[in-house]
This record gives structure tokens, C-alpha cells and sequence, in this order.
């Protein structure tokens, strides 16, 4: 109960009620945005109709602020009024086609449990709060059943000796297997990656206690326990309980990545790619923002801008309708997938590159045509903003909005309509998309 009330805080909750309870965060979110756009206008702006301002053809970089923010708000009142005093229509929330077992991804911890046996599966708290620790994921509602089967082959090996090294002691800061990631797709390719730490420990040593894994897990498979497509394993000798997007891999069987299926489109991901952990209902978040992007554009030459793209799901699912899909993300291995996708899918309109977003968008804009229409689509933000947590990506939307100033010199967009959808059942998160226009 620690452990469901830690990783799935609403799992007690009816579905139904769990879908107001979200919208209900992204209505405050949105009621928060409205308060920092009030914070561009005279405080007594909703009260007080002296500041009713026409726009005029004079060049709003030659106007006061304050005048410069009443003409570029203007819309803001009305719309209070018209949404009950949020600046845009929140729409009734959408819900995730999978409800249980949904997540396609998860980090297992290794460690002991409360009766001090060796363990695979999430802390039952805080370990900067002394909790250490490991639940079994066996009766959390949000893990898939093949990667609550692959933790108990982990936990397996583990209890037979590990091939005859250490779990990891997170206060003691020694020992040798630390623990996994696990992805486990729609189409049954699942991944393990197991992260060790050699420190102090022979070579000769590693190379049995990782054939002695490989074995094990062969086992499971052959036995039917579980199912396995591909099995790396990485180092780490910090303190970092994570596996970090540049971690170098090496491939015990299969070919090092999986393969997933999503709006009749094939993606090849690697262990450390943004993928999202809940595949069909991805597929209803990316036809929504498909939806919106085309309503954005009317012309034939929509250019698609995928800012923070990951493995390209989001601009390949737009590439039909575009006349070209640009995107760029940090993690080069990411790219990689997105390049790959891209040919896999025949997608020959699309561009991938391994830029920060910053030092891309320039080059990105300079092969813009004249009449191309431009979507942009960023995570977050985007002129279909999309955002996991509403509050914290607040700051994104309020500069998407806010009035021109010397460091925000383009024009602000104005939002036209919000909705919720979930991609999380039983925890507080889901995904918040808002439709922006110029």
C-alpha cells in the first residue's frame, strides 16, 4: 500500500473521478496562467474599462509597455468572461485507452526489502529520507505484466548468488549489480539493460558474473518465464541511481534496440530514447496534436518545426500532411532512432539533427520558404503546447504570450482552447495540450 500510494497516488480513486481530478489541476494551471498575464496590465485592468485600447497601424515597437501590453492582451478580458475566468475553453478530458498495466518503461532498483531479501523493483520512499528499501512490483496497477515477469527473473538471479557478486549497497556505496531498465513495447520486442559497477572487481570476475546473467535470463526465457528480445548491460561507478541517456551499452543477444508501433508508423528505440510509456494512449495525444496542428495551417506548404523531437514519433506522425518535417534533439542517440524511423516509414520529407534547440532553429528557419506555412511543435513549448506538468511549463506558455519586449521580440500567441489527456492512470500526471495562434 507505501509502495501504490508512491508510484500510483490515485490508484484507489474510480477512473472517472481521476480524469476530473486531473482537469481540475489543469484548470488551476491555467488560472495561474491568466494571473501572470495580468501581470503585464494595470492592476485594476479587469475592473476598469478607461483602459479599453484600439489597435492602431502605428509600430507597436514605438509604444509604451503598458500601452504595448493593453493593445497585445486585448483579447485576454473577453475571454475571461466568455471561460469562466481562464483565458481559453478547457475541454473535457480524454481518457487513456489502457487504464492498467499500461507503462511500457520503468527502473528497477536493487536492493533488500523490509525482511532484508534481495529485492528488484522501486524504493518504498525517499532514500534522502532514509528509505532503502525494495518493493516488488508484483501488485502496483501501472506495470505491464512482462515487466513485472522480467523483475522476478532479475530477482531470481540475484537470490541464486549473481553469479557470485553483490547487489549494490546504496548506503554502504559498494557492490556490483545496481539495477535495470526495462522496456517492454506493443510488440513484445521487450529490453533489459542491467547496470553494474566494477569497481575494485577483477575483469575475470565480470565476465562470469555477466555470462552468468545471460544464462539465467536465457532460462527464464526458454522456460517461458518471461520474454526478453535484447539484453545489454552498462557502467556506472557514481552515485547517480539512474541510467543517464549517454551511457555507453554493450549488447549480451538481440540487436541492442526494440521496435514499437504507433499510428500505423514503426519506431526503433534505443535503451536510453524518449519514448512514451503509454503507447495507445500516445496515439491519442499525437492525433489530437495532428488535429490541431493541421487546423493551424491551411496552406500546402506546412512546414513542421519538431523542437526537443526525441525518436521523431511526434513529426512523423505529421509528415504525411506537411511539406517538410524538421527536427533536432540533444541526445545524439535519439536522432539516430528518429533518422532510422524516418527511412523505416519511408518519411522522405523529413529531417532529423543532433542540435540543442537553440543553436538549430536558425538553420531550420533559413530553409523556410516565402509562402511555407510554419507549425511549430516543441515539448514545451510549441504553438501546440504540450506539457506533462502544466505548472511547472507555465513560464513557457506565459513567454509564448506574453507582450513584446526587447528580449521577446515576436509577436505573442493568443490561446484558443485547452484539454487534458491522460497518459498516466492512478498518478497525478497527464498531459495538458493548449492550441495557440498568432
Amino acid at each position: 500500500e507505501l509502495l501504490a500510494a508512491q508510484v500510483t497516488p490515485l490508484h484507489a480513486m474510480p477512473y472517472e473521478e481521476q480524469l476530473n481530478t486531473k482537469a481540475g489541476l489543469h484548470r488551476k494551471a491555467l488560472f495561474n496562467f491568466k494571473k501572470r498575464l495580468l501581470g503585464y496590465l494595470p492592476r485594476d485592468y479587469l475592473s476598469n474599462d478607461k483602459y479599453e485600447v484600439n489597435v492602431t497601424d502605428q509600430s507597436i515597437e514605438n509604444l509604451t509597455p503598458e500601452v504595448r501590453s493593453l493593445i497585445q492582451l486585448s483579447w485576454l478580458k473577453p475571454a475571461l468572461e466568455a471561460n469562466n475566468k481562464i483565458p481559453c475553453p478547457l475541454l473535457a478530458p480524454v481518457a487513456s485507452p489502457d487504464v492498467d498495466e499500461y507503462r511500457t518503461k520503468v527502473e528497477y532498483s536493487f536492493g533488500w526489502n523490509q525482511n532484508g531479501e534481495i529485492a528488484v523493483g522501486f524504493l518504498s520512499g525517499l532514500f534522502k529520507e532514509g528509505q532503502v528499501s525494495i518493493v516488488n512490483p508484483q501488485h502496483t496497477k501501472h506495470v505491464s505484466a512482462a515487466a513485472k515477469a522480467i523483475a522476478n527473473a532479475l530477482q531470481g538471479f540475484l537470490r541464486a548468488g549473481g553469479g557470485g557478486l553483490d547487489v549494490y549497497d546504496r548506503v554502504a556505496k559498494k557492490g556490483f549489480w545496481r539495477m535495470a531498465l526495462v522496456r517492454t513495447p506493443l510488440t513484445g520486442e521487450n529490453m533489459v539493460a542491467v547496470q553494474f559497477d566494477r569497481s575494485k572487481v577483477p575483469p575475470a570476475l565480470v565476465d562470469e558474473a555477466l555470462k552468468a546473467l545471460q544464462d539465467h535470463l536465457q532460462g527464464s526465457v526458454d522456460r517461458g518465464d518471461c520474454k526478453i528480445a535484447t539484453l545489454l548491460v552498462t557502467e556506472c561507478d557514481g552515485v547517480f541511481n539512474g541510467i543517464k541517456n549517454d551511457a555507453k551499452m554493450k549488447v549480451l543477444w538481440g540487436t541492442g534496440y526494440i521496435h514499437e508501433e504507433l499510428l500505423g508508423l514503426k519506431f526503433r528505440v534505443s535503451p536510453t530514447a524518449f519514448f512514451q510509456v503509454n503507447t495507445k494512449a500516445a496515439e491519442v495525444l499525437y492525433s489530437k496534436v495532428r488535429e490541431w496542428s493541421l487546423n493551424l495551417s491551411k496552406t500546402p506548404g506546412t512546414i513542421v518545426l519538431d523542437l526537443c523531437c526525441g525518436t521523431g514519433t511526434i513529426g512523423l506522425a505529421l509528415h504525411p500532411a506537411a511539406k517538410h518535417v524538421i527536427g533536432c534533439d540533444i541526445t545524439a542517440s535519439a536522432i539516430e532512432d528518429a533518422n532510422f524511423n524516418a527511412k523505416l516509414n519511408n518519411a522522405d520529407n523529413v529531417t532529423f539533427v543532433a542540435q540543442r534547440v537553440e543553436h538549430c532553429i536558425k538553420h531550420m528557419l533559413a530553409n523556410v520558404g516565402e509562402h511555407d506555412d510554419v507549425v511549430a511543435v516543441l515539448d514545451p513549448p510549441r504553438a501546440v503546447f504540450v506539457a506533462c506538468d502544466a505548472e511547472q511549463s507555465l513560464g513557457n506558455l506565459v513567454d509564448l504570450c506574453r507582450p513584446t519586449a526587447n528580449k521577446f521580440k515576436g509577436k505573442p500567441f493568443i490561446p484558443l482552447r485547452a484539454q487534458t489527456v491522460d497518459l498516466f492512470p492512478h498518478t497525478s500526471l497527464s498531459e495538458m495540450i493548449v492550441e495557440l495562434r498568432r
